[in-house]
């Protein structure tokens, strides 16, 4: 693998947080699984990871957006159903 297929650029993580761009974000997103740059477990990888630090800040408040935001990519962009993310109860929403 390239290292243009490992990264994703910071846009697709600004989508997922609702950014004010976050409509041009999608089209990113969308153009990167188009051209095979990205893979859904790639996309899902990078996006369990800031969930597991989401959990312990402010942001864990807005996790079910995120979750939402995710799963219509994937149904999107993949035609699969969302990758199931659980809040546990400890965290701060």
């Amino acid at each position: 693998m390239s290292s243009r297929q490992t990264n994703l650029r910071p846009t697709c993580a600004q989508h997922f947080c609702g950014s004010p761009a976050a409509g041009q974000h999608r089209l990113d997103i969308d153009e990167m699984v188009e051209a095979g740059i990205v893979s859904q477990e790639q996309l899902v990888q990078r996006f369990g990871a800031a969930f597991e630090m989401f959990l312990y800040d402010a942001r864990a408040e807005d996790l079910p957006k995120y979750i939402a935001n995710l799963h219509a990519v994937e149904e999107d962009s993949f035609g699969t159903s969302g990758t199931p993310f659980e809040i546990p109860d400890f965290a701060d929403r």
